[in-house]
């Protein structure tokens, strides 16, 4: 589970900007938390962030988002001369002169960890893992850079060929991204924390119909269950086929100029000329099934679509979903339902975790979310953003919070000037 989370010097994220799962004190909705020994009140299962446009919740969800990568991907990104994803403020002259910083507090296998690391354009700064199997801090490795030089500290519970894999460790690098390639133990299993347990996903209402037919295709269970909830979401449809579909030949030659332009910019881009071919069957009044394309379909049926496989998997395995602007394109009513599913023990028996941006304020009516769930992104004059919690602010169980919010109690909103002439 996904303790807490913060970034610093990443985008509008000047200073340290956190975001905590930990559960308060609160008594409302207790039976929602999900229990752990390194949290009294456990941790919630659902974080929503609000704030105006352009106030930095994306910011906040996209520096996870990076952070998950890096572990991922460091090395074999450097191996194609990419430099770090360096992105520090810029509306001053103090942030391309400091380093970003990430950090990361989660529960692996009943033993809570800490992962950070500090970077600029160049090179790697400080990395470190940190283990708290019984409530004490064990340091498994620190890598420093201070005085021209690199220092690597290991523990004696890191067993593993730790020197062999610094010495193959480019600055510009993560010493866990190397050791999960080279097969280390424990280090890969964190990698694999950072792969299978943190879905940062990009669903969209023009998701690509190649994508999801990849995601559902030889997945039958997958596909009757997401079914299931397209029928619950009165959407009209009661079937989901997927065809092969093989590029005609006069398009083979278009694609592959297109391609070669694409492939300046990134290694990876591949085409296959046999795909998958996605149409969705709909109840005619006579009790028939009509199939339809799935580009016929509505924004909020694609919204769904691109949607819901990802969060039965992290449903079903636990985990953390994280998501920006899930309610683009949802009724208010499916928003509240699916936050619903990740609150109640009942249909989240694995503690997966949500967290998203919104602007929808009917998530704030009464018994949707407990307080501790609720965080709020202020951006200043200067561009600076802050990140705060609803439980900063003095409120009570029985405060209107949705109105509270757009009456401007706790910031976070836009503040629109007061126009006397009317739009020419």
């Amino acid at each position: 589970m996904l303790l807490r989370f913060t970034a610093k010097n990443f985008l509008s994220l000047k200073g340290t900007a956190e975001l905590s799962l930990v559960a308060s004190s609160l008594k409302e909705q207790s039976e929602c938390t999900i229990p752990t020994r390194y949290a009294k009140y456990g941790v919630v299962p659902v974080v929503v962030i609000y704030g105006a446009n352009a106030s930095g919740k994306s910011n906040v969800l996209g520096a996870l988002e990076l952070l998950r990568s890096m572990v991922l991907r460091s090395f074999t990104q450097g191996e194609e001369g990419r430099a770090l994803p360096y992105k520090p403020f810029a509306l001053d002259g103090e942030g391309a002169k400091a380093p970003t910083e990430f950090v990361l507090d989660f529960v692996l296998e009943d033993v809570r960890y800490q992962f950070g690391v500090q970077y600029d354009k160049e090179r790697v700064i400080e990395e470190w893992l940190l283990a708290f199997p019984k409530a004490v801090q064990q340091t498994l490795y620190a890598r420093v850079f201070r005085d021209g030089a690199e220092e690597y500290h290991f523990s004696r519970q890191l067993s593993g060929s730790n020197k062999q894999i610094q010495s193959i460790t480019r600055p510009d690098s993560l010493f866990i991204s190397v050791a999960a390639k080279s097969n280390h133990a424990l280090l890969t299993k964190i990698s694999d924390y950072f792969r299978t347990k943190i879905s940062c996903v990009a669903v969209s209402a023009s998701s690509n119909p190649l994508g999801v037919a990849d995601v559902l295709h030889g997945n039958d269970a997958l596909t009757n269950r997401v079914l299931e909830y397209l029928k619950e979401a009165d959407t009209g449809i009661a079937d989901v086929k997927i065809e092969d579909y093989v590029v005609p030949d006069e398009f083979k030659s278009d694609l592959d100029d297109i391609l070669k332009a694409l492939k300046k910019f990134s290694g990876n881009v591949k085409f296959s000329e046999k795909n998958k071919k996605l149409s969705l069957g709909h109840l005619t009044g006579d009790g028939n099934i009509v199939f339809l394309d799935y580009a016929d379909e509505s924004m909020g049926t694609h919204y769904l679509m691109s949607l819901l496989p990802h969060m039965l998997k992290t449903l079903d395995a636990g985990g953390t979903l994280v998501l920006d602007e899930i309610t683009t394109g949802l009724h208010t009513l499916l928003a509240q339902k699916l936050v619903g599913i990740f609150m109640s023990r009942d249909t989240n028996p694995h503690g997966a975790q949500l967290v998203f941006s919104t602007h929808d304020t009917n998530l704030l009516s009464p018994g949707v979310l407990r307080r501790d769930s609720i965080w709020l992104t202020e951006k200043s004059a200067g561009g600076v953003t802050t990140v705060y919690p609803l439980t900063d602010i003095k409120t009570k169980n029985t405060d209107n919070i949705e109105r509270g919010y757009i009456q401007g109690r706790f910031g976070a909103i836009p503040v629109l000037p007061e126009r006397t002439e009317p739009l020419t």
